[in-house]
C-alpha cells in the first residue's frame, strides 16, 4: 500500500517534470534587439513551443521541402504547434497580422489535406479556430510601386485582435500526392490596435486604424495587408516614390547645409567689415582730438574759409558780365535800323568852289588854304617873313 504522503510525493514529481518540459520547449523573442526572427519548421518537434513576441515583432514561418534538414526523411508526418503570446501588459493594445506570401500545401478549400489553422483558447479549452488554409499562393510581385492582385486560390491574411495569444498549427503528410515540392513562407507581425501620427516608432497602415513599426515599411515582406489580403501589402506600395523622397530630402538637407554655411560666412565676414571700419573711425577720432591736429585743422579750416570766400566772388563776377551781355546786345540790336521807320533824307551835294567863295569872301584872306600855286616873289617874301614872326632873334 502506497502512503499518502509518497502520492503527493510522486504528484509534486510529475507536476515538477511538466513544468521542466514545457519551459524546454518555450522560445523566448523579448530580449533580443532583432525585431524580425526566422523559425524554419522543418526542424519542428512534436508538442507545443511557446514564443514570446515582443511588441511590434514580427516572425516568418517557412518550409521547403527540397531542403536536405527535413525531419520527414525518417518517413514521420510534420505536426507543429506553436503558441505566439505577448506580455500581459501589452495584450490589450496589441495583435496579430498573419499574411501567406507564398504556399504550396496539398489539397484545396473545404477538403485540406496539409494545412495551415489558427486558434484561440482559454487554458486547456479552444474558443476559436480559423478555416484551413492550403493550396496555391503564389508571391505576388511588386511592378512600379502597386500591388498586382492575383487570384489563385483564396485568401492571404489572417487577423487575431481578441487576445493577445494565438495558437498556430502546421499539418503536413509525408505520404501525400503531389505534382511539386512543397513550400510555405508566411510572416506575422504584432500590430498596434491605435497609434498617434505623433509616434516616433510606429505608423498607420493604409486603410486602417492598425500600426506596424516604421521599419517595416519597404522592407520587402508583407507586414501590413489591410483590408484585403489578396491585394498585397500596402506597406510594399510607392516604395520607389519614397525613395525617390529620401533622396530629394537628403538633397534638400544637403542644400540647407550650404545655404546655412555660406550664410554663416557671409554674417562672419559682415561682422569683420564692421568691426574694421569701427577701428579706423576711433582712429581717426584720436588723430582729430590730438593738439597738432586740432593747429591744422585751423589752418586748414582758414585754407577752407578764403578758398569759399573766392569761390563765392567769382560766381557774383560772372553773373555781372552775364548780365551786361544782354544789355550790350540790346544796344546793339537798337542802333541797327529798324526796316519800318522813315530813314532821313541824305544831304544835297556840296556847293562848288565858286559858290562857296562867294558867299564866304574872307576865306581867302585868312590864307589858310592856298588859293592857287604862289609866285617866285611871293615865295619869297613869305620866305622873309617867318623868321620875324615864328622866331625870336638873338639877344
Amino acid at each position: 500500500m502506497f502512503s499518502s504522503n509518497n502520492v503527493i510525493l510522486g504528484l509534486l514529481n510529475f507536476m515538477g517534470l511538466l513544468i521542466v518540459v514545457s519551459q524546454q520547449n518555450v522560445v523566448t523573442l523579448v530580449n533580443k534587439k532583432n525585431y524580425v526572427e526566422h523559425v524554419n519548421i522543418m526542424n519542428c518537434k512534436p508538442g507545443k513551443k511557446e514564443i514570446r513576441l515582443r511588441t511590434g515583432a514580427s516572425i516568418v514561418f517557412y518550409y521547403n521541402e527540397t531542403e536536405k534538414i527535413n525531419s520527414m526523411t525518417k518517413n514521420e508526418d510534420l505536426f507543429c504547434h506553436y503558441e505566439l503570446e505577448l506580455a500581459r501588459v501589452s495584450r490589450k493594445k496589441y495583435g496579430f497580422h498573419v499574411y501567406i506570401e507564398e504556399m504550396y500545401l496539398s489539397g484545396q478549400k473545404g477538403a485540406c489535406v496539409d494545412y495551415i489553422q489558427f486558434a484561440r483558447d482559454k487554458g486547456f479549452i479552444t474558443t476559436h479556430s480559423s478555416q484551413k488554409f492550403c493550396g496555391f499562393r503564389s508571391n505576388i510581385s511588386q511592378i512600379s510601386g502597386a500591388s498586382k492582385q492575383i487570384k489563385d486560390g483564396g485568401p492571404r491574411m489572417y487577423v487575431e485582435k481578441e487576445d493577445g495569444e494565438m495558437d498556430v498549427y502546421f499539418q503536413i503528410f509525408k505520404n501525400s500526392k503531389t505534382t511539386q515540392p512543397r513550400y510555405l513562407k508566411m510572416t506575422v507581425t504584432v500590430f498596434k490596435k491605435h497609434c498617434d501620427w505623433a509616434d516616433e516608432s510606429y505608423k498607420p497602415c493604409s486603410h486602417s486604424s492598425y500600426c506596424i513599426r516604421k521599419d517595416f515599411f519597404c522592407d520587402g515582406r508583407v507586414n501590413c495587408a489591410f483590408p484585403y489580403g489578396n491585394v498585397g501589402g500596402t506597406d510594399e506600395v510607392n516604395c520607389n516614390l519614397e525613395a525617390g523622397d529620401e533622396g530629394s530630402s537628403t538633397n534638400h538637407i544637403f542644400n540647407i547645409i550650404i545655404v546655412v554655411l555660406v550664410s554663416g560666412v557671409v554674417l562672419c565676414g559682415s561682422i569683420f567689415c564692421v568691426c574694421l571700419c569701427r577701428n579706423e573711425m576711433i582712429e581717426r577720432k584720436a588723430v582729430v582730438q590730438s593738439p597738432q591736429s586740432r593747429n591744422l585743422g585751423i589752418e586748414l579750416n582758414e585754407n577752407t574759409n578764403q578758398r569759399n570766400n573766392t569761390r563765392n566772388s567769382r560766381p557774383s563776377h560772372r553773373n555781372d558780365i552775364r548780365n551786361s551781355r544782354p544789355n550790350q546786345r540790346n544796344d546793339t540790336r537798337n542802333l541797327r535800323p529798324n526796316p519800318t521807320e522813315s530813314q532821313p533824307v541824305p544831304p544835297d551835294d556840296p556847293p562848288s568852289y565858286e559858290n562857296a567863295i562867294e558867299e564866304n569872301p574872307g576865306l581867302l584872306s585868312l590864307r589858310i588854304v592856298p588859293i592857287g600855286t604862289p609866285s617866285c616873289t611871293e615865295s619869297i617874301l613869305e620866305i622873309q617873313r617867318q623868321p620875324l614872326t615864328g622866331t625870336e632873334g638873338p639877344s
